[in-house]
């Protein structure tokens, strides 16, 4: 069982494939991004950023005490940001690759991606304010679950700054929702064998079927909870301190696909973007209010796009109003470990608009 916990084992976080991939080849990837964008769309006025890059670490753990533990990562992150405009519209798209195989690095359709997630925009308008059922898309759904993600973390429950401390065992979410944080989940290219403390990394089990089932914790705050450490005790850079940070925490995904949700759905909003995450957010009190941009949903179908709305509501409310996860899990960008979900359908959303 992932989730029972086990002694020090290597992942395979290093491609050495990956690693002999000529710099050229880099180049060609960029280049072959910014084209695929110009390609596609005549409205498409300007690539912004077109880039191809490749990057490894290593980390090593020794001490006195018979502690040694390894290991080698490496990765490449492929981008493109195109930008659209058509009369007085303006918009941008963006698309991302991240992986350690290059032979599944498609730069054509990164770019073609891209490209049509700006036009797609093109002459988006607001809607009236009202409470609207919502799907929200995977990327800004693992956006907003990164924001929030800290209060399950065990440091923020022992200073007060969550509101699940003492909720382990009880039902905080709808049955749809579970959240795990898997450190050899095979969707993530980020795969660490052990935390900054070297203590090995496993799985946790955060929320089962809406269950709160517990929390993450380092050496630190687990001794203080009087339990093991989880392996989620890491340094953001050599000369910080320990912080309780996630590896691959994410919401499991369903069987359905977006378009089901959809359907599902019937009328109501499809958010695909969120902004203003840092300033529109209170960890504390789970309130949110960001502006967002998406598509105005009719019969399961996107009928225009939809910008200059506010979405609002509270993160603890919106887990146990989720009713249903799509199976497109898709992780964001790195940082403070991977944090991911797939689609959610979602019964309702306040938004603020006209």
């Amino acid at each position: 069982d992932l989730f029972a916990g086990a002694p020090w084992e290597p992942t395979d976080p290093y491609s050495s494939q990956l690693a002999e991939v000529p710099p050229q080849d880099l180049i060609d990837t960029a280049t072959r991004l910014e084209s695929s964008a110009l390609e596609a769309d005549k409205r498409i006025r300007a690539v912004e950023y077109a880039i191809c890059e490749y990057g490894e670490s290593s980390r090593l753990i020794a001490n006195t005490l018979g502690l040694h533990v390894e290991e080698k990562s490496n990765m490449m992150l492929a981008l493109s940001l195109a930008r659209a405009s058509e009369q007085d519209s303006l918009k941008r798209g963006f698309e991302v690759w991240k992986g350690r195989d290059f032979n599944t690095l498609d730069a054509a359709r990164i770019g073609t991606e891209a490209a049509r997630k700006a036009t797609d925009m093109l002459g988006a308008r607001s809607i009236k304010s009202g409470s609207y059922p919502v799907v929200l898309d995977k990327e800004a759904a693992a956006s907003l679950l990164k924001t929030f993600l800290p209060v399950f973390f065990g440091d923020k429950i022992q200073q007060g700054f969550s509101m699940l401390g003492s909720k382990v065992n009880q039902l905080i979410a709808s049955p749809a929702v579970s959240l795990v944080d898997e450190a050899r989940c095979t969707s993530s290219f980020y795969q660490p064998a052990f935390d900054s403390e070297g203590v090995p990394t496993a799985g946790t089990r955060l929320i089962d079927q809406g269950v709160l089932q517990g929390f993450l914790h380092s050496r630190k705050t687990a001794a203080k909870a009087g339990i093991s450490s989880t392996g989620n005790g890491f340094k953001p850079s050599w000369k910080a301190g320990i912080q309780v940070s996630a590896t691959n925490s994410y919401l499991v995904p369903g069987r359905q696909t977006r378009e089901t949700l959809l359907s599902e759905m019937g009328n109501g909003l499809h958010i695909t973007e969120l902004t203003g995450l840092h300033a529109g957010t209170n960890m504390v009190s789970g309130d949110f209010s960001l502006s967002a941009e998406g598509f105005y949903v009719e019969n399961g179908s996107r009928v225009y796009p939809v910008d200059q709305i506010t979405v609002a509501g509270n993160f603890y409310e919106m887990l146990r109003h989720i009713q249903n996860t799509g199976n497109d899990l898709y992780f964001g960008m790195p940082g403070g470990g991977q944090v991911g979900s797939p689609s959610l359908l979602i019964e309702k959303l306040s938004i603020s608009g006209q």
